[in-house]
């Protein structure tokens, strides 16, 4: 039996981040963090003519050298205004860290959450119509918007992405949407700005399951740039068609190709120029980004982003180098843990300690494989709700906040943020209770117990459930599998670790 765990089991309170002051020497502003983090003021829509004020200097030498058209022009008909967290900022820098260029990469979604983390907003869209019955939601968008290359953005993007890609005959492998059901549900497109994404059955949650940064393709890809590696829009031969789609497929997998082709144009704010696998990504200032902030200046503020291709270096390594200066932030490694060290250096290294409300549901969770069908008796456990519930009452959350995460987290389910639901769900089985879970486990059969005081089957078989996780990944991933298994030990359940 395969129990798959993720990297989640508790809501965070927050995130440390660190920013070396490094930025505000490059002529990039960086504001002191607020006590608590202020809630960002709703986005406003304005006409371009009536927004359109400076630009970035290297965007303006550009301009005036004629290689890049005005400011005016590659804006949309309506841009995206978005407020400051603190104050306006200033042109230039760049920002340093090895995952630097996560900070945008959900900067390409048809919306976004605003920072209460209740009410989305509108992005790369300029709104949406719900159907009264949730079976459809129709998304406007921006009239003139271009893509990083100056090509033009609109409907035929996303009908690409769900015709040629989503829906393409050569898919092997039935293509995961999140938020849609690829064999039931459809994409229309209305008009060049207009399209409509229609559901077999109502779905209300889509806002929510559509977004984050694997939301594959829901803003659309450049169909005029993908084109000539799809095998129905170049000469490929028939014997080679599948072998083309399936390598364009990979690229487009998780929206890589975002960081790692420097010829693919994007809608981010910042787009890849300079890529080495597994090293190095350099990414560059979008000249035709859509939004500007209040007083007209085309965002983004910073020139430029530098990051490392992988995340999983040396957690060590790199907060060493933020501690000396050669990185500009720095979070995902940092741990609870690590607090009082940069709390020491603050001073002295000019550098800022800021905790940020978590974006996840928690930081570590348990993913139950209810998909496993290796053994018929082991997959009958994973699909009775007592036996799930019976883990879930034996984790010490508690202790796992207090030992690993300084006791800064909130236990709970994990499955979502506190206050979605009433206080009855959200807390329910997330307090410990070995007494409960032994009951549980009782009451569906594995009362019986070997030499070793372990349970096993009703026919006396051996019974082990697997823990697969991945080891370092995360804020304390191999300390949390260690308590849960010593936790599932103690109601009687034998259980092999499978770090990966």
């Amino acid at each position: 039996m395969t129990v798959h765990r993720r990297a989640r089991v508790f809501s965070w309170l927050s995130v440390v981040t660190i920013f070396a002051m490094i930025l505000a020497g490059c002529g990039a502003a960086v504001a002191p963090a607020p006590a608590e983090p202020a809630a960002e003021p709703a986005a406003d829509e304005a006409p371009a003519a009536e927004m359109a004020g400076p630009e970035a200097p290297m965007l303006a030498e550009m301009v005036a050298a004629g290689t890049l058209p005005p400011l005016e022009e590659r804006l949309p008909a309506d841009v995206l205004v978005l407020q400051p967290e603190d104050s306006i900022g200033q042109y230039g820098g760049t920002l340093r860290g090895p995952h630097a260029w996560d900070v945008f990469f959900e900067q390409g979604l048809l919306q976004r959450l605003h920072n209460d983390r209740d009410t989305f907003m509108p992005q790369v869209a300029m709104g949406w119509d719900w159907a009264d019955d949730f079976t459809s939601i129709t998304f406007h968008l921006r009239a003139g918007m271009k893509w990083s290359d100056g090509h033009p953005y609109g409907a035929d993007d996303i009908l690409f992405w769900w015709n040629d890609i989503v829906q393409s005959k050569y898919n092997v492998q039935a293509y995961r949407v999140s938020g849609m059901n690829p064999e039931t549900d459809t994409v229309v497109k209305v008009d060049d700005s207009t399209v409509r994404f229609e559901f077999a059955e109502p779905r209300p949650a889509f806002l929510v399951s559509s977004r984050g940064a694997w939301s594959y393709g829901f803003y659309g890809l450049p169909a005029h740039y993908f084109k000539q590696f799809h095998p129905d829009y170049n000469d490929t031969a028939a014997d080679k068609a599948q072998e083309e789609f399936d390598k364009l497929r990979d690229v487009l997998h998780q929206n890589q190709w975002i960081v790692r082709d420097p010829n693919a144009p994007t809608v981010n704010a910042w787009k890849s120029v300079d890529y080495k696998e597994g090293q190095y990504v350099l990414f560059e200032r979008n000249p035709y980004y859509f939004g500007v902030d209040p007083e007209g200046n085309q965002l983004p503020y910073i020139d430029y982003i530098e990051g490392l291709d992988k995340y999983d270096g040396d957690a060590e390594l790199l907060k060493a180098k933020t501690l000396a200066g050669e990185t500009d932030i720095l979070f995902r490694v940092v741990r609870p843990s690590d607090f009082p060290v940069f709390k020491e250096k603050e001073e002295e290294l000019g550098i800022q300690i800021n905790f940020f409300d978590d974006v996840f549901n928690g930081r570590q969770t348990f993913m139950i494989n209810q998909n496993y069908i290796g053994d018929a008796a082991i997959s009958e456990l994973l699909h009775t709700a007592d036996f799930r519930r019976a883990l879930s009452l034996a984790l010490d959350r508690e202790l796992m906040n207090e030992s690993i995460h300084l006791g800064l987290g909130r236990p709970g389910h994990g499955f979502s943020p506190p206050g979605v639901f009433d206080e009855a769900i959200d807390g329910a089985y997330a307090t410990r209770d070995p007494d409960a879970a032994n009951a549980l486990l009782d009451g569906i059969g594995l009362d019986q117990r070997d030499s070793d005081g372990l349970r096993t089957f009703p026919d006396g078989s051996q019974l082990t459930i697997t823990l697969m996780f991945r080891s370092g990944w995360g804020i304390g991933s191999d300390e949390t599998a260690e308590i849960a298994m010593d936790n599932w030990r103690e109601i009687g359940l034998r259980v092999a670790a499978k770090p990966v």
